[in-house]
């Protein structure tokens, strides 16, 4: 049941919980997954990094205007989940589509910092995942996820976080216009 599965992760049984699930690019070293906006000013945390990402590797005014927007990043949006589940009495569980070999520790330090548990997964993911979404009463993730089909397929709410293009050339117009 829900409620086991949230004890056996070390949540509240009877507390209302959302279930995070991170952006998996950010670990991933391969360039042609990801723009020059995604790498330089979305993921860096850092301001004067980011004005430096903005003008130097970024190049555009779009970027320059993003450096100084303080909502606008990955930092921010853990810290907007984070304020959401404590402004509605949630707690957050952490499960993660990352794999280990990604990094010493799958997780960013806003990301640990942000969580009342993490769902590791380890050697049962993704079997793992699907018991993190029925332990869940609303899932977030990325749009480039699956996850929305098995949130569906569990009757879970979700939200879908819309990052900056993962690309140079821009999103995929199939998730660009129907998220």
């Amino acid at each position: 049941s829900r409620e086991t599965i949230r004890e056996e992760i070390g949540l509240d049984p009877d507390s209302p919980t959302v279930l995070f699930i991170p952006d998996t690019y950010i670990f991933n070293l391969i360039r042609g997954y990801k723009s020059a906006l995604y790498i330089h000013v979305w993921c860096v945390r850092n301001p004067l990094s980011r004005l430096f990402g903005a003008l130097f590797k970024v190049r555009t005014i779009k970027a320059l205007r993003k450096s100084f927007d303080k909502e606008f990043g990955y930092h921010a949006t853990i810290a907007a989940v984070r304020k959401f589940c404590d402004n509605n009495g949630a707690q957050l569980l952490l499960a993660s589509r990352r794999r280990q070999g990604w990094d010493k520790y799958p997780f960013t330090k806003e990301e640990l910092e942000a969580a009342d548990a993490i769902s590791e997964g380890g050697e049962q993911y993704p079997q793992s995942l699907l018991r993190d979404i029925v332990a869940a009463d609303l899932v977030i993730a990325p749009y480039r996820s699956g996850t929305v089909l098995e949130a569906a397929g569990n009757g879970k709410p979700m939200i879908t976080m819309l990052p900056p293009p993962n690309t140079d050339i821009g999103n995929e117009p199939f998730f660009a216009k129907q998220h």
